[in-house]
């Protein structure tokens, strides 16, 4: 798991860490030192599915072609994610399926 700012402009998505991420296999700590922002172009997504977190409705799952994916968890619930996603479909030139 990994907190942080996420950022949606018109080309890309843009995540940068925030504080210490845990690793969700071994619960071991990754310190914020270790990590770099990542960046997901916008012209590369091909599909975005509603997705539930914790049996709560406020998850979306990005897919990118190359077989790339992201998991989003909002964690202020559904409405918050439905502002994002709604965000995200006027930013996407690109029509999305899901």
């Amino acid at each position: 798991l990994v907190e942080g700012k996420l950022v949606l402009t018109t080309h890309g998505l843009y995540f940068h860490q925030i504080g210490d991420a845990t690793n969700v296999v071994s619960k071991e700590s990754i310190s914020s030192e270790e990590s770099t922002d990542r960046r997901w172009r916008l012209s590369r997504l091909t599909e975005v599915h509603g997705r539930r977190y914790m049996l709560r409705p406020q998850a979306l799952e990005l897919f990118f072609s190359g077989s790339h994916e992201l998991f989003l968890n909002f964690l202020n619930g559904s409405r918050e994610r439905d502002r994002f996603y709604a965000k995200l479909r006027n930013s996407c030139r690109v029509r999305l399926r899901g």
